[in-house]
């Protein structure tokens, strides 16, 4: 069987584009030699790609050729295993760009195509995830509980603890590439596809655990923290340029408005669409090549559209303008002893460029130590952490822990005065609904007249004032 398991491989990549003829026989000796089996003549299999990697699996179990127990060490063989099958990172960057020269749609089809194929994208385990739909008084949401990522096991957390060693500097970097061993990531069937954005050296890659349709990570060649300013605007007209069919969109670079990794610049993308998409909107500025229009949508937002150019001025002129605004009155802090004002955004081409800007502010005060527009303490039983671009989006990240609770919320005394806050209704439905509310929390403008009509008018006096780009 494992002959047939590896001669299945090696049919199956090369039809998909993974090795050529030429590398055939190669292929197939490394593949016996981690197998520790000894090389057979070619016949041809009966076996398809997904029989054949549980049978080497299996095969590799028996053996005690893994390296340990637990999910990690398996996915870590199987990242050794699929890597015999994969061109070099040279190769396999003149190859996507080949294809991106004559469609985008094409290069992006075949890098996720083979993530899905070689296993890098767990993609059994992501479908695995509970997702709902909410209707909200404001529009629909998205949860979703993250049912996917595998707890460690008992030698995974000694090995974690046990590695000091400050190379890569964190998990997005580039030299990440063809690393294995746990605790590492098991990274050796990873490959980058490596673009230009303003002129900077950035690199595209598929999450393993995708939180949606194609969901992508875009990081930069170099080490350095998130930061929002009006390059981001620039870098994401690039992308957009380069992937038209596809959406950028960013953290913030704050503690609390912000993702779980601020210390390497990066984004997210893919080819999905949004509750915050759908959103009702009522335009309040336009001219021949822009128009403005905010969104009826509880974290503040507009949606930019129009020419390149126009775009990408309005939208650094609100970024510059949101760093420095303040309105005690509504509780709006530009700074402290820190700076607090920022910005999610994202960016399409559905035609016309357009960039969303959701204004965040992330302060803190003695009554709301996690965050004066965060998550209130009642809804902080479902969910704590940041809230951050998807969410802000539309769709809730939950995690996994959920699943087991939702039968028994009224027996768990955690839930018995949040149980007081959310209607009677579905499991699914309560968090639906919670998430709702969690959204409003975030708004720094709040939905009653006064906090909207200072969001008009800071909207339209950063585009129409004298601000600095």
């Amino acid at each position: 069987m494992i002959r047939q398991a590896i001669d299945a491989l090696t049919d199956h990549y090369q039809a998909l584009g993974l090795l050529s003829p030429h590398d055939r026989e190669y292929c197939r000796n490394r593949a016996f030699r981690l197998l520790q089996e000894p090389p057979q003549a070619y016949r041809p299999p009966q076996l398809g790609r997904k029989d054949a990697l549980n049978t080497l699996l299996l095969a590799a179990r028996d053996k005690k050729l893994l390296a340990g127990e637990g999910i990690a060490f398996e996915d870590d063989f199987m990242a050794k295993l699929t890597d015999v099958f994969m061109p070099r990172p040279g190769e396999y960057q003149e190859w996507i760009g080949d294809l991106l020269e004559r469609s985008p749609e094409a290069a992006t089809e075949k890098m996720y195509q083979v993530a899905i194929e070689t296993e890098y994208i767990k993609l059994e385990r992501v479908q695995q995830n509970i997702h709902h739909r909410y209707l909200a008084d404001y529009g629909a949401v998205e949860i979703t509980i993250n049912l996917s990522k595998p707890e460690k096991s008992p030698e995974e957390i000694r090995l974690s603890q046990a590695a000091g060693s400050d190379y890569p500097a964190c998990l997005l970097c580039k030299e990440n590439v063809g690393l294995s061993e746990v605790p590492n990531p098991a990274r050796s069937h990873h490959r980058l596809f490596q673009i230009e954005l303003n002129g900077e050296d950035y690199f595209f890659q598929y999450s393993p655990y995708s939180y949606f349709n194609e969901h992508c990570i875009v990081f930069s060649k170099q080490h350095e923290p998130m930061e929002i300013d009006g390059r981001v605007i620039d870098r994401f007209l690039d992308f957009v340029d380069i992937f038209p069919h596809y959406f950028i969109s960013a953290n913030a670079e704050l503690p609390i408005v912000g993702g779980s990794i601020l210390t390497h610049d990066h984004y997210q993308g893919g080819r999905a669409n949004f509750p915050i998409d759908s959103a009702r909107s009522s335009l309040i500025y336009q001219s021949k090549e822009l128009t403005v229009a905010k969104l009826d949508w509880p974290i503040s937002a507009v949606r930019i559209e129009g020419d390149r150019q126009a775009v990408a001025q309005a939208a650094k002129k609100l970024i510059n303008s949101w760093r420095s605004y303040s309105n005690p009155k509504l509780g709006i802090l530009a700074q402290t002893d820190d700076i607090h004002n920022t910005v999610n955004l994202m960016a399409r081409k559905p035609g016309r460029y357009q960039v969303i800007l959701m204004f965040r502010n992330n302060r803190t005060d003695a009554d709301n130590p996690d965050g004066i527009f965060h998550t209130n303490p009642v809804w902080q039983v479902v969910k704590r952490e940041n809230i951050g671009i998807i969410e802000v989006m539309g769709l809730a990240i939950l995690p996994a822990r959920l699943m087991n609770e939702m039968g028994q919320f009224d027996q768990l005394p955690e839930y018995q005065k949040w149980l007081t806050a959310v209607p009677q209704a579905d499991p699914l439905d309560q968090l639906g609904y919670t998430f709702s509310q969690i959204l409003k929390d975030c708004g720094v403008f709040k939905p009653d007249q006064e906090s909207q009509a200072a969001f008009e008018a800071f909207v339209t006096g950063s585009l129409t004032g004298s601000e600095s780009e």
